[in-house]
């Protein structure tokens, strides 16, 4: 079996734990009280679990062709600032998505409200770095990549956004998926997006914190207030109620107009950060020692040589197929090669629909 159908595999191994988990711990969970960290972690732990099961099957060789370079502090410090120059992207992909659809986010965070930092943070940002990570940009964008290193990093994208399994967030992983994997690119080392996706994660473990440290401020202060007001004998139903009515009236809606050019100046934004990220994944690739590699990523008319690992797929440099390969290659060569790919994404997709009614 090829790296193309090794991948495709895997994933739908991946979505079938996932979803399937998913739907029987909802069923359990209708019936007992789950364990705090099996409804946050059920998604990691699914995956994970394909994984292995992705290991046994394949004896290994989905996972031989992930790259594992070590990075330097200066290497890190730099993954850190393209991660943050494409926060402006991300805020303004998903600013654009909730005008159609929910923040997928809010339920859980929520729930975070309750639990220890560090227990959160663990759960959100360690799990799915590592996890989430080891699929995409280590099973499936290094298969992928085999025959096409721009397929894989476009293709894994995809997947990502997919995997998440709701308009709101896929839209904004996907373009963070692209990210992810031309920093894999221009390190060789699946380090770096794992380091880039916990960044991600922890902020909002981190924002959660702080309203967190806020409310418990503004409950204080509330109770010192109302201790004072009661002390001086003024604190009335019709002054709460006054006070209330003020608060809401100052609560308006943004004009239209306004909308508009906070969406225009949003963009520019995200524009130049990204277009800043964009230099520094250059930068990195030229101090790692991938600088032309990185760089034939985008020469369309040019195939890179990539030899691989399947028995059926023996290309010379510059990528034309041997004549006995070339008459494998019908229908039935392309429909076991894409087959798990189209159910998996056809099974996602409609888990999507499905939530949306």
């Amino acid at each position: 079996m090829n790296s193309m159908r090794r991948a495709n595999w895997c994933f739908l191994l991946a979505v079938v734990s996932y979803i399937g988990g998913s739907l029987l711990l909802g069923r359990i969970a209708r019936h007992v009280e789950l364990p705090y960290f099996l409804s946050i972690m059920s998604g990691q732990i699914l995956i994970a679990l394909s994984l292995v099961i992705s290991a046994l099957i394949f004896k290994g060789k989905a996972f031989g062709v992930i790259r594992r370079e070590r990075l330097g502090i200066v290497d890190i410090l730099l993954i850190i600032c393209i991660m943050f120059l494409c926060l402006p992207l991300v805020y303004f992909i998903n600013a654009i998505s909730m005008l159609f659809t929910e923040n997928a986010m809010a339920g859980t965070m929520v729930e975070m409200m309750d639990m220890p930092y560090l227990l959160n943070l663990f759960m959100v940002a360690v799990s799915p770095a590592v996890v989430e990570e080891l699929l995409c940009r280590g099973v499936l964008h290094h298969n992928y990549r085999t025959k096409n290193v721009l397929f894989g990093v476009i293709l894994n994208s995809v997947i990502f956004g997919l995997l998440h399994l709701n308009i709101n967030q896929m839209l904004y992983a996907m373009a963070l998926g692209i990210i992810f994997s031309l920093v894999v690119e221009a390190t060789g080392s699946i380090y770096s997006s794992m380091i880039m996706h916990f960044i991600m994660n922890s902020i909002s473990v981190t924002l959660v914190e702080l309203m967190k440290i806020i409310a418990n401020v503004e409950i204080y202060a509330e109770e010192l207030a109302t201790t004072a007001v009661a002390a001086e004998g003024a604190a009335t139903t019709t002054d709460m109620a006054a006070a209330t009515e003020a608060a809401e009236a100052m609560v308006m809606e943004i004009p239209a107009g306004l909308s508009v050019i906070l969406y225009v100046i949003g963009f520019l934004i995200a524009f130049a950060s990204t277009t800043c990220a964009i230099a520094l994944i250059f930068k990195l690739a030229k101090r790692r020692g991938h600088y032309e590699e990185f760089k034939a990523i985008f020469r369309i008319k040019k195939k890179a040589a990539v030899v691989d690992s399947g028995e059926d797929e023996k290309e010379n440099v510059e990528g034309v197929v041997d004549k006995d390969v070339a008459e494998k290659r019908n229908f039935m060569y392309y429909v076991k090669d894409y087959a798990a790919l189209v159910v998996a994404a056809g099974i996602c997709i409609t888990f999507m629909v499905l939530i949306m009614l």
